[in-house]
């Protein structure tokens, strides 16, 4: 079914509806951000999903996917009260003694997940400004079983395999339980969240509802919490070596011409990987994204909005759609605010299973598995 499902959504990413946006029925170049005359994105309301709106609301996802790939979301199981508690959770583990860290840290090339300094993701970012960043997985399930099948797809030995997927644990701190359980509750709002916005934009393409949520069935996608400490007055760069490099994440693709433009970078231009990204911040905004709206590209703010939930289209979901849903580049730059106040933001990484099909098999070539192409171990 899902091999059949990818292969005419391939062969229809032409067919451009003509009715997505009507006049008076919720047009996103009208809708701004009341909150922060900076903000060009779209807020939408998820309530519409479940209402006699929820075309309209399908439509409207599709739309801002297909211009700018971001939107904000408001009223998704991402509650008022989740995202303040995401917030809070930034604070306390970031906010904890160097020793407990460190009982914490990651362990680059056999478990990324854990506690770890975060020093973005390319050569050449402004250093001074210590970013600090806490990544798990699905708790429920071990990245062996979540990555089985497609294992056995590509013909290879469990001997092989196996040992490189076991060590994929999270890792929690000791006498914190609090700390796992809202870690987990945040988790699961998050990938409540996308199976609303997967199942909008399969609505909008004019597919079966489920269409997109079955090729992310087993949740193996990734949170990741990061502490931007305010920025230090330095011109010193990142420099890394090649193997320092490989132990970094690589969910991105990184654009570096795109920085050119006088600004100081704290992360630079990437597109993610994922099929869809979601972003809880606190209001020490520095974020942007690229735009070329109007013909010319330029960055413009994705700040801060109160209980919303900021979200983008990935790699992922451009390869699907072959570019009818945007990847669209985004940065953290340095801002008033950053410099003298810590930036917090919550990131979930929504993945595609890894035998997920991302281009079906053609003449004179090979089925692509999601499993193919991430660069994950």
């Amino acid at each position: 079914t899902t091999a059949t499902f990818e292969t005419m959504l391939l062969r229809s990413i032409n067919a451009r509806p003509t009715n997505i946006i009507r006049k008076n029925s919720g047009n996103l170049t009208q809708k701004r951000n009341k909150v922060d005359k900076n903000c060009f994105l779209p807020i939408l309301d998820a309530n519409q999903f479940n209402g006699n709106e929820k075309k309209t609301f399908c439509d409207s996802i599709l739309r801002a996917f297909e211009t700018s790939g971001f939107l904000y979301l408001k009223n998704s199981p991402l509650s008022e009260k989740l995202i303040d508690k995401s917030m809070q959770t930034c604070q306390h583990i970031f906010g904890m003694k160097e020793d407990q860290k460190n009982q914490i840290r990651s362990r680059m090339g056999s478990n990324p997940r854990g506690y770890y300094i975060y020093d973005g993701v390319g050569h050449g970012e402004i250093g001074g400004s210590k970013i600090e960043a806490f990544l798990m997985g699905n708790e429920s399930s071990s990245t062996a079983d979540m990555r089985k099948r497609y294992y056995e797809a590509r013909n290879m030995e469990e001997k092989y395999w196996v040992p490189l997927q076991k060590g994929h644990k999270n890792v929690w701190p000791k006498d914190d339980a609090h700390f796992k359980q809202d870690m987990q509750e945040i988790f699961d709002a998050c990938h409540s969240t996308c199976n609303l916005l997967l199942r909008s934009i399969s609505i909008g393409l004019g597919q079966k509802e489920d269409h997109f949520t079955e090729l992310h069935a087993k949740r193996d996608s990734n949170l990741e919490l990061k502490h931007y400490h305010p920025f230090r007055e330095t011109t010193k760069k990142v420099v890394r070596t090649p193997e320092e490099d490989l132990n970094y994440q690589s969910n991105v693709s990184i654009g570096e011409e795109l920085d050119n433009d006088g600004k100081r970078v704290r992360v630079k231009s990437h597109a993610d990987l994922s099929s869809l990204t979601l972003l809880l911040q606190n209001d020490v905004n520095g974020l942007e994204v690229l735009s070329s709206e109007t013909g010319e590209r330029m960055w413009i703010p994705a700040n801060y909005v109160p209980n919303a939930v900021l979200v983008n289209t990935g790699n992922c979901m451009d390869m699907w759609t072959g570019g009818r849903l945007k990847s669209t580049k985004h940065r953290v730059v340095e801002t008033p605010s950053n410099l003298k106040n810590s930036r917090y933001s919550v990131v979930y990484f929504c993945m595609p299973d890894w035998d997920s099909l991302m281009k079906p098999k053609v003449e004179g070539g090979e089925e692509v598995l999601f499993g193919d192409i991430t660069p994950f171990v």
